[in-house]
């Protein structure tokens, strides 16, 4: 019996002088900075974005979290009854539009072309596919690169057409500028949305 506790110290023995013991010195200092300017919840000491706006959620850092959003705006381009070609009076809205696309490249415009409710569906669809196509061309040949815009008719299923009221002889352009908003955050004392 004794030799086996023996062999068995023998054994742990080796062990033993690998084992380090634990150092419990803390490396913090007085001097971290645990105040909180900007009101986010994140200490001085680990935020990164000391000016975080309030009400907005953040992460660990401090850092406020940006979500995508798209701002919408829109007009119509009129037409005579049955013509697809521009009207001379449509010029002006076509220049400022196409110098917006021109001084924003992250601008994209969605044309939907729509008719007045005589005549066949196929012959309006067709009719509004043409006075899209003039619009189209229209941006395109002044330098809109053409993949920023998309075409639409008013009898398809898009969350744009939806909206559409009343049928006219017009090509309403929808600007969509790709935008970043930051994510707001709630908490128990937000009064924001409440009524």
């Amino acid at each position: 019996m004794n030799k086996i506790k023996l062999l068995y110290l023998a054994l742990l023995l080796p062990l033993t002088a690998c084992v380090e013991t634990t150092n419990f010195q803390v490396d913090r200092y007085q001097m971290d900075d645990l105040r909180d300017d900007d009101n986010d919840g994140i200490i001085n000491q680990r935020d990164l974005c000391t000016e975080t706006p309030e009400l907005v959620a953040i992460d660990n850092r401090g850092c406020a979290f940006w979500a995508p959003i798209d701002d919408i705006s829109w007009f119509e381009i009129k037409f005579n009854f049955d013509r697809s070609a521009l009207k001379k009076s449509e010029l002006v809205a076509l220049e400022s539009a196409l110098q917006r696309l021109l001084e924003n490249k992250k601008t994209n415009l969605v044309l939907i072309g729509d008719t007045s409710g005589e005549g066949s569906l196929t012959y309006n669809e067709a009719l509004a596919k043409r006075r899209n196509n003039s619009v189209k061309d229209y941006l395109v040949n002044a330098g809109v690169d053409e993949s920023r815009i998309e075409l639409q008719i008013f009898d398809q299923p898009t969350p744009f057409t939806a909206h559409l009221k009343e049928r006219k002889r017009r090509t309403i352009a929808v600007f969509v500028d790709h935008k970043q908003a930051l994510t707001k955050e709630w908490n128990i004392y937000t009064t924001e949305g409440t009524k």
